[in-house]
């Protein structure tokens, strides 16, 4: 009887101490559990600013673009009105040239017919005074 005494005694002794061996291993999962649980919660915060600040970065990014654009569309508004000025401007100066070239042939025909004229005013001039003599 004390040897099944001291068998359920050992057999007692033996439960509590896997009880406490698994109270230990519980308590060690737990805390590696709120361990992992608080380095999942910061990655993810760490992710969701970082996903925010990318955001905003690209807000910003577009912002400027946007921005650069408008300049470039105004740029090149300017640059065409200033071509069509510049096409406008070189147009009237050719047609003033123009002008200016059908002004001297007409001077220059006028003076050729009236040198004309006058060389065979001076060829008569001549011929009368010789056929006089």
């Amino acid at each position: 009887m004390q040897i099944e005494k001291t068998k359920i005694e050992e057999k007692k002794k033996l439960e509590e101490q896997e009880l406490l061996r698994t109270k230990q291993e519980k308590i060690h999962s737990d805390i590696e559990n709120s361990t992992l649980k608080h380095e999942l919660e910061m990655a993810k915060t760490t992710h969701e600013e970082h996903c925010l600040l990318l955001q905003v970065q690209a807000e910003e990014t577009k912002v400027e673009l946007e921005k650069k654009l408008k300049e470039l569309e105004c740029f090149l508004a300017e640059s065409m009105k200033r071509v069509k000025e510049l096409e406008s401007f070189s147009e009237s100066k050719s047609q003033r040239w123009k002008s200016k070239e059908g002004s001297y042939r007409s001077f220059i025909d006028y003076q050729s017919r009236a040198l004309k004229v006058c060389l065979t005013l001076l060829f008569l001039s001549e011929l009368l005074l010789m056929l006089s003599q």
